[in-house]
């Protein structure tokens, strides 16, 4: 492999996921440990938040979607977001036309109890694995 083939080839496992780096792949997913968040970062022409990983030199530009299920899966805080896995999929939106984006989804398959960032977090075997009161 040439030097230019080299750098070509880190420079696809650096940067900003795109919606073709998910369509490219096996399973139209990928799941990854957050790391940090860079808040209010510049870059391109404007401030933005990026979505760090502990597995990977690739990062999430975080838009609104994805910043309201980080924060009502693992709190407002996001120093509280470290060590949580999330999977990158391919969902559409829908802001009148449709569109493909880069969503988000909890790795455990847990669910929010009660629908609010404050309430406890559970995964979906420890609701299957509950007894039942008598």
């Amino acid at each position: 492999m040439s030097a230019y083939s080299e750098k070509i080839a880190r420079a696809k496992q650096q940067g900003l996921y795109k919606v073709a780096d998910l369509l490219g792949m096996k399973d139209k997913q990928v799941t990854h440990t957050i790391s940090h968040l860079l808040e209010d970062t510049a870059m391109f022409g404007r401030e933005i938040d990026i979505l760090c990983f502990v597995d990977t030199g690739k990062q999430l530009q975080v838009n609104i979607t994805n910043g309201e299920f980080l924060i009502n899966n693992f709190g407002e805080d996001p120093e509280s977001w470290a060590g949580h896995r999330v999977v990158l999929y391919v969902g559409q939106y829908d802001f009148g036309d449709k569109k493909q984006g880069i969503m988000l989804k909890r790795a455990d398959g847990g669910v929010v109890i009660g629908g609010n960032a404050g309430a406890p977090k559970r995964s979906l075997k420890e609701d299957v694995d509950d007894e039942i009161a008598f």
